[in-house]
């Protein structure tokens, strides 16, 4: 059972790391804030319980303070929140149906 864990693990990753390379390089191309924003990632997976995730990050300059943003769509939704949450911590947050996914900015 432990290699299988590892594998998925690995797995994982792998596809991670694949996905924010795709992003990196279709960054111009793809925000929707292009002359606003610093840096946009695209995240999109599967949750533990199978339903599928995705995840658009970027900042925004906005009165000259830069924020950053998730747009997302997942289990526990659709929407756009305003928060420094790192990516993993906002997979998690997605995948839970039940979840509240509040902004954590000012």
């Amino acid at each position: 059972m432990p290699h299988i864990k590892q594998f998925t693990v690995s797995s994982v990753m792998g596809l991670f790391l694949c996905l924010v390379s795709q992003a990196m390089a279709d960054e111009a191309s793809t925000s929707r804030l292009a002359d606003q924003a610093s840096e946009t990632y695209r995240f999109v997976g599967t949750c533990p319980n199978g339903a599928p995730y995705r995840l658009f990050f970027y900042e925004a300059k906005i009165e000259g303070v830069v924020q950053s943003f998730y747009d997302y769509a997942g289990p526990a939704g659709r929407g756009t929140v305003k928060t420094n949450a790192p990516p993993n911590t906002m997979a998690v947050r997605v995948c839970r149906a039940l979840s509240e996914i509040a902004s954590d900015q000012l």
